[in-house]
């Protein structure tokens, strides 16, 4: 009776140790697949962070670029381009593009995160009045830039510009503006930059 007494205690002992091995087991590989979901999670997000990153270095240096751009084209140009220089006879603004200046508008290729896309810079002449937009047959709305005409009148002393660079990934766009008041240096006058940021407002654009 006691052998047998012992080898049930031993059976169960052994039983006993065979579940304790297989609950350490699971909460091992529980464990496991833990540590590689917050890996894969916090290395998704650091890909995310760089990626942002690249994207807004992209946009500013598109933003300087149009910058560059916008003061040779003013110096070279007296008085300041306009948009109605490439418009005459009273025509109307019907499309944000009408506002791009002669020779205000530069593209080129960019890869980013393994997708071949497009920076485009364009430089609009935002000194237009909204007496000279056809409110009627208008499009792309969104896309029109602010009014910085402050008097009403043209003038081609001295230009108001906004400096738009729009990145284009697959699907994604992304855009940065930045405004300028831009004369002729040649003549002595300075630049005045108003002001700047993402899409005019601090944040990139989506």
């Amino acid at each position: 009776m006691r052998s047998e007494h012992k080898r049930s205690a031993t059976r169960a002992h052994e039983g006993f140790s065979l579940i304790a091995v297989l609950v350490v087991a699971v909460i091992g590989m529980a464990l496991i697949g833990i540590t590689f979901y917050i890996y894969e999670s916090s290395t998704g997000i650091a890909s995310l962070s760089m990626q942002r990153s690249q994207e807004y270095n992209v946009l500013q240096d598109a933003i300087e670029r149009g910058k560059s751009q916008l003061i040779q084209l003013c110096n070279n140009l007296d008085p300041v381009p306009r948009w109605y220089h490439l418009h005459t006879g009273g025509a109307k603004i019907t499309a944000p593009d009408m506002l791009v200046i002669e020779d205000g508008e530069l593209t080129d290729s960019v890869r980013m995160g393994g997708v071949t896309g497009e920076i485009k810079v364009e430089i609009f002449d935002a000194g237009y009045s909204i007496a000279d937009v056809d409110t009627a047959t208008l499009t792309d709305v969104e896309l029109m830039p602010p009014s910085l005409n402050i008097t009403g009148a043209a003038n081609d002393a001295i230009g108001a510009y906004l400096v738009r660079a729009t990145l284009t990934l697959g699907n994604e766009v992304k855009r940065m503006e930045s405004t300028v008041f831009q004369r002729n240096l040649s003549t002595g006058g300075a630049g005045l930059e108003a002001g700047g940021g993402e899409d005019g407002g601090g944040n990139i654009n989506p």
